[in-house]
């Protein structure tokens, strides 16, 4: 089964025309460069969660959400790391 990507390089070069090269534009992202993207989305929404909690809602009980977003960033970490 054919990829995308393989598709769209074929339709991009032409039909017929000899293959040069067997790159694939998407091979240049690594799997570590994937990692540290997710890492920071994640990082974002933690942050975001906490002050959304303790900020945004209604307070009808004055009680704050637990969590400091400094654990919440050792734990992605870590967790990245050890993915």
């Amino acid at each position: 089964m054919r990829t995308m990507a393989e598709t769209a390089s074929d339709e991009a070069r032409g039909a017929g025309q000899e293959q040069k090269s067997n790159v694939n534009p998407f091979e240049e992202i690594t799997k570590l460069e994937i990692l540290n993207e997710l890492e920071k989305k994640i990082l974002w929404l933690s942050s975001w969660m906490i002050h959304e909690a303790n900020h945004l809602r209604p307070a009808r009980d004055g009680l704050k959400v637990g969590g400091h977003q400094a654990s919440c960033a050792s734990v992605i970490t870590l967790m990245t790391a050890l993915y």
